[in-house]
């Protein structure tokens, strides 16, 4: 998500979808930490480390270390003191102008938590399933945790697959 503080400023973090779906996190690690580039970080959960990157440059002018320390603070507030970068648009790039917003946005989540509940079903056995979206609806908080390391590894490279790329 990004969250335009003022005209200029913005915050970056981690939706609501992908910490439904993470549940926790064991380590989080800046990569990109100020300057002209894309946001990075590396996130670990059940052995496996995710590399998540902001689509788009910007002017990185802090990062949120409590959530470094305390990357509960992402669950638990994901939108508001789980931000994890602070900057401002950079020279010559439009980030907002390549987001979606308001109604696109929604509809976009909607597909979104479907796209990923089905994933979440053909990725887990028979067995752990029923216990993943019991009553058939959207996946439980943490589902990603049911599924060994490579398993994690494989759904998200499937999930963040470039719908372009054949």
């Amino acid at each position: 998500w990004l969250d335009i503080s003022t005209e200029h400023d913005f915050h970056i973090g981690l939706d609501a979808l992908l910490t439904r779906l993470l549940g926790r996190v064991e380590k989080l690690t800046f990569i990109t930490t100020q300057g002209e580039q894309c946001p990075s970080v590396l996130v670990t959960t059940q052995g496996a480390t995710l590399h998540l990157v902001f689509p788009g440059p910007m002017q990185i002018t802090s990062l949120n270390a409590q959530a470094r320390v305390a990357p509960e603070r992402i669950f638990h507030d994901p939108y508001g003191a789980g931000w994890l970068f602070e900057g401002t648009e950079s020279r010559g790039a439009e980030i907002r102008s390549e987001l979606l917003s308001g109604e696109q946005a929604r509809h976009w989540m909607e597909h979104e938590v479907q796209r990923v509940t089905e994933m979440i079903r053909r990725h887990t056995s028979d067995a752990r399933r029923k216990s993943l979206a019991a009553d058939g609806g959207v996946f439980v908080p943490g589902a990603i945790r049911q599924l060994k390391r490579h398993q994690i590894l494989q759904f998200f490279d499937e999930l963040f697959k470039n719908e372009e790329e054949p």
